[in-house]
């Protein structure tokens, strides 16, 4: 008889991350040891203790971050960008905010957060990415790249979060709908005067007589 297939630890890491934020930060360890055809102690022979497991499996994901960041910017109109960044957010914020929950209830976030903090990475990077589009002539020199992005980071994740709590996330067309009313939102503010369409001046109004 073949001896089963090793399971890697990146493929345990996965199952409890997904099985965390379907069920939430409380979830059976055997129930995730089913899902991987295996038994609760063998997991926890691998990590040692449940508490390393839930450590390793739910830290930030830091290159996923890196990757919202990393796509070049081209010479498409900033409301699509911004839609574009806003949308890679969300989908990232959607699995690392239940993780940072969980790691909450279990009495490790307060270390981890010390040295790998989860929205500050978010805002310095969102900070970054307009600087870039700010030197690109493509949003008003004026603005405030690090206001603007911790704004954008705080409209991703509260809603994200308040979806969380509830038990009642959005659906994918109103996630989208609220991505393009954002970037809508922040374009306005952000645009280079150069590239947005110059207002009519007022028409005086004549007196009678």
């Amino acid at each position: 008889m073949a001896r089963p297939q090793k399971i890697s630890d990146a493929e345990i890491l996965s199952t409890m991350r997904s099985a965390v934020i379907e069920h939430g930060p409380m979830v059976s360890l055997d129930l995730v040891a089913e899902q991987l055809g295996v038994t609760g102690p063998a997991l926890l022979k691998r990590f040692g203790t449940r508490q390393n497991l839930f450590l390793k499996a739910l830290q930030p994901d830091e290159e996923g971050l890196q990757r919202v960041f990393s796509h070049p910017l081209t010479d498409d109109r900033v409301i699509v960008q911004l839609g574009q960044l806003i949308t890679r957010l969300s989908d990232y914020f959607r699995a690392a905010l239940p993780c940072a929950i969980a790691l909450r209830s279990c009495g490790l976030a307060e270390e981890l957060c010390e040295k790998r903090p989860l929205l500050l990475p978010a805002v310095d990077g969102a900070t970054r990415w307009l600087e870039a589009m700010r030197d690109r002539g493509l949003i008003d020199r004026a603005s405030s790249p690090s206001t603007t992005g911790t704004a954008i980071v705080g409209a991703v994740t509260t809603r994200l979060l308040a979806a969380y709590l509830r038990r009642k996330p959005w659906s994918a067309a109103s996630q989208a709908r609220y991505a393009t009313e954002l970037a809508e939102l922040f374009a306005r503010a952000l645009e280079s005067s150069s590239s947005s369409v110059k207002r009519r001046p007022p028409k005086r109004r004549t007196g009678k007589g």
